[in-house]
């Protein structure tokens, strides 16, 4: 700083401001001041500059040169022969001009060097302070001074960078190469800065120039395999973050890169390693492989969020939660039993930690082992009594093994902590309808949607009860409105289909189970979606069709009771109605309490004439389901055949009554 100083001062006040940079000047009347200039000359030529400077400051004494003139006043600077010229107006000898011009130049030059890398040095300085606007203050000063400062260019660059911005920080970076375009750590920033502002196109091909230049720029190959990733080109960024571990095998945020870009590809194995070798060097704290996981599996990322779980219980084996949540990506991929084995390390770990004891449950449930499923919902209520989930779940465990009453015990006890539980209301509007009591269900549907209008199994279910009441369009409605909301729910297809035939649409039934049909690769739902299918193509006249299925699944699934139905009301469709019969028996048989098969056993009976059978079988369907319009309006039919005027005429009531309510 001090030299800095001292070059200015020389400049200013004897050089710059007397001869080279100002527009006019006074005369050299001294003598004494000529010979000082002349001492100047002999030390310069001597290379004693300090003594000449001493000289010179002697003659500015004696006699202000040229006008009293500071810094600021500076003009633009002369040629040899302007400057010549200027000194003859004012008498000066042409060999002093020559010179002080010779001087002037050497220390203007001097001074610009020294300011630059002064400057330069003090935006460094700021830079690492992070006191970015002043760093760029300081950059402007150098590049005042020497426009091809290519350094001074590249941190400027580095500066907006740092503050966000990224189109001023470009231009600074080609104002870097403009002045060096061998300068590959400007190429290196440029691309950098590009990916930012989402150019990766243009990114890619100043990382190329950057290789180019230097094959061997680690940096490059790794920021470059970024791009390329963000580009979806995952073969091509493997490549180059293997390029960067050929050149540095233990840099640890190349093999994590690669092990995203392995994973984003399905090759989960080979991400594994590359996640084992950046562990192995320490890459970040496992509490952010944990984050990481984490966020995968919030985003349904369900393989990418295991390995990573991976990384965190082989490096920290004793941690219950990674365990827990580990177990949780399995259960959430359907590999129930590897999530059972993770819930039992917890548990080996943390005998009392009630979310694996209910978890476990949950996989358990899953895998049809009901019994033992509610064996560890009743664990984790001893150690919570008061976990909403838990008395739901096992509600669900209890309505799958069709134990409905204790089933809304547990969706009561679900809904006393938590009156705005709505999967709560939801489920016991299921169990509800299950016995039989449509109108209850139909109210709970109705909480649980008003708690969340966009829940699409409350929908559904509210479809499901509106059926059951007979109430075919307003039940439509409601399966439609759960497929807007989620089309992927294949079951929901099956109910709008359901719906659809009995409002005569058969058309449209066939489509949606069609569509159920293709979405149901599991075969959850196949003996429903088949069964299904088969009636709607009877209604449709297509006999053979309809019969071949119908055997087909009756044979799958001979213990079905709803099968049986709908093959005896395929028979009653092409008026087979002994045939029919046998079969609405057989579904008897199997369930004695299914309304249906009472239903369309009296329809049959009706058909042949055995009107006081028939009346029989509306009566136990009746005992079932006292809330469907329809099968009042059957049996008044069957009490008028059989001349029981004033009995019918309360079969009309009581369908009319229901039918306004």
């Amino acid at each position: 700083m001090a030299r800095i100083q001292f070059l200015r001062i020389t400049f200013i006040f004897i050089i710059a401001s007397a001869i080279l940079c100002m527009p006019a000047f006074s005369q050299v009347n001294s003598e004494e001041a000529v010979y000082w200039l002349e001492n100047s000359k002999v030390h310069y030529q001597l290379g004693e500059l300090s003594e000449s400077k001493e000289c010179l400051e002697k003659a500015f004494e004696v006699d202000p040169l040229f006008g009293n003139l500071d810094g600021d006043d500076i003009g633009v600077r002369c040629t040899s022969e302007e400057f010549q010229l200027l000194g003859s107006l004012i008498g000066l000898d042409p060999e002093l001009a020559s010179f002080l011009y010779e001087v002037g130049t050497a220390l203007l030059e001097s001074i610009d060097e020294e300011a630059a890398k002064y400057w330069y040095e003090e935006g460094i300085s700021h830079n690492q302070r992070g006191e970015y606007e002043n760093a760029i203050v300081c950059f402007d000063n150098a590049l005042e001074l020497d426009p091809e400062h290519t350094d001074a260019w590249n941190e400027k660059g580095n500066a907006f960078y740092k503050m966000g911005e990224y189109d001023l920080a470009s231009e600074c970076y080609d104002g870097a190469v403009r002045s060096n375009p061998t300068h590959y750590r400007a190429w290196n920033n440029k691309e950098t800065t590009l990916g930012r502002i989402g150019e990766y196109n243009d990114s890619i091909e100043c990382y190329d120039k950057s290789l180019q230049i230097n094959p061997d720029n680690m940096d490059s190959w790794f920021n470059k395999g970024i791009v390329l990733f963000k580009l979806g080109s995952y073969d091509d960024s493997i490549a180059c973050y293997e390029n960067a571990l050929s050149l540095n095998p233990n840099d640890a945020p190349a093999w994590y890169e690669k092990g995203n870009a392995l994973s984003a590809m399905k090759r989960y194995d080979e991400a594994m390693n590359c996640y084992r070798k950046a562990v192995e060097q320490d890459f970040k704290p496992l509490d952010f492989w944990y984050d990481q996981a984490k966020e995968s599996y919030d985003l349904g990322k369900y393989e990418e969020a295991l390995i990573l779980y991976e990384v965190v219980t082989e490096s920290r084996p004793i941690d219950v939660n990674a365990w827990n949540n580990k177990g949780n990506v399995y259960y959430a991929l359907g590999r129930y039993n590897e999530s059972i084995e993770c819930y039992d390390e917890v548990l080996l770990l943390d005998p009392l930690h009630k979310y694996a004891w209910h978890n476990k449950g949950q996989a358990l449930h899953n895998l049809g082992d009901y019994n033992e499923s509610l064996k560890y919902f009743n664990k984790a209520l001893v150690l919570d009594p008061t976990c909403v989930e838990a008395w739901n779940d096992k509600g669900i465990t209890f309505y799958s093994m069709e134990k409905h009453v204790e089933a809304i015990d547990c969706y009561d006890n679900a809904i006393a902590l938590d009156p705005e539980y709505a999967y709560a209301w939801c489920n016991k509007g299921a169990a509800l309808r299950s016995l039989k009591r449509p109108n209850e269900s139909l109210e709970c549907c109705n909480i649980a949607l008003d708690l969340d209008p966009e829940y699409v199994y409350a929908w559904t279910n509210k479809g499901n009860s509106l059926y059951d009441l007979g109430q075919y369009d307003e039940a439509l409605l409601c399966h439609q409105k759960a497929l807007d909301l989620d089309p992927s729910v294949d079951f929901i297809w099956i109910n709008k289909g359901d719906v659809l035939c009995k409002l005569g649409r058969y058309n449209e039934s066939l489509e949606c189970l069609n569509r159920a049909l293709s979405m149901d690769r599991e075969g959850k739902y196949l003996k429903y979606s088949l069964s299904n299918k088969a009636l709607v193509l009877s209604h449709l006249g297509e006999y053979n069709d309809a019969i071949e299925l119908s055997d087909m699944v009756t044979g799958r699934y001979p213990d079905v009771a709803e099968i049986w139905v709908c093959k005896g009301q395929i028979q009653y469709n092409f008026d087979q109605y002994n045939e029919s019969l046998q079969y609405f028996d057989r579904a008897i048989d199997i369930d004695p309490q299914l309304a249906d098969a009472w239903y369309g056993k009296g329809q049959a009976l009706y058909q042949l004439s055995l009107y006081e059978d028939a009346l029989t079988c509306y009566d136990k369907a009746l005992e079932i389901k006292p809330y469907l319009s329809e099968l009042w309006h059957e049996k008044e039919r069957a009490l008028q055949s059989l001349g029981r005027n004033e009995d019918a005429k309360d079969a009309f009531f009581k369908a009319e009554e229901l039918e306004i309510s």
